[in-house]
């Protein structure tokens, strides 16, 4: 994966942009469907897409967080870095569903702001 368009007005609207390239799945919805079938049957792929997917979304995250200490939040320790990474796979994972789909930008909007940016900076966004 690349390195998502930040917008760069904000924290969080560069967390949403992260979340917005890391869930969509709508250039090609046939190819991550058959990759998923694939990784299901051979447990290797699986773990190497797993591993692949997690250690992008680890180092963006990373960034971010950066950003958000030095914007004055509290630093996040690895292991704080390492759940907020779980957590955002993990909810990617559930909301597109076996089938690959992409998120809703509304769905990815509300866990943005009432999730993720609790545990990235300690607060909720602005709404």
């Amino acid at each position: 994966m690349t390195t998502p368009r930040y917008p760069g007005t904000s924290l969080r609207d560069d967390l949403l942009a992260l979340m917005e390239q890391a869930g969509n799945c709508d250039d090609s919805p046939e190819v991550v469907t058959a990759t998923m079938e694939m990784a299901r049957l051979h447990p290797d792929l699986y773990r190497t897409l797993t591993e692949r997917f997690g250690t992008f979304v680890r180092a963006e995250l990373d960034k971010l967080a950066t950003r958000a200490a030095d914007a004055g939040h509290a630093p996040l320790s690895e292991v704080e870095l390492d759940v907020l990474c779980d957590t955002v796979v993990a909810l990617l994972a559930h909301y597109a569903g076996p089938a690959g789909a992409s998120i809703p930008r509304e769905r990815l909007i509300g866990l943005v702001d009432h999730v993720l940016m609790v545990l990235l900076t300690g607060t909720r966004a602005a709404e």
